[in-house]
């Protein structure tokens, strides 16, 4: 996880700093909301371990929830309004990625209701997987 956050993070910096101006503002706006998202899976990811580990750890439960909205309330960045003026193909891409994201956020959210520990970690890791799926697209546009 911690590779992945480096790389994801480098590609992130060199790609604000290549460029910028020849993109349309709705890209850039996704781009930089990619970066936040980061900072808040990193945030539950270190959350759900500590959860993982002891299920009925109050504070990392609530980290859990207040990092989760904080999140979600990112994702209308990735709204039809920014989606529309970009190709079909593309758009397509973004759509079908930002689904996969909110369907294992979905799928992860249901393990830490059951406090499921095997459960917490196998979800999780699939968030994780349609984080970088999501970064990957949108970093490429």
């Amino acid at each position: 996880m911690k590779f992945l956050l480096l790389a994801l993070s480098v590609f992130m910096l060199v790609t604000a700093s290549t460029a910028q101006s020849s993109k349309p503002a709705a890209v850039v706006q996704m781009q930089m909301t990619v970066g936040k998202l980061l900072m808040l899976v990193r945030d539950l990811s270190v959350a759900n371990n500590a959860f993982a580990k002891d299920t009925e750890d109050q504070t990392a439960l609530n980290t859990l929830y207040t990092t989760s909205e904080d999140l979600y309330q990112l994702l209308p960045v990735f709204g039809t309004s920014s989606t529309s003026t970009l190709p079909l193909v593309t758009r397509e891409r973004v759509n079908r990625v930002i689904t996969n994201f909110k369907d294992a956020l979905t799928k992860w959210e249901s393990a830490m209701d059951e406090r499921s520990a095997p459960n917490l970690v196998s979800t999780f890791k699939a968030v994780e997987n349609a984080f970088l799926s999501l970064g990957g697209v949108v970093f490429s546009l």
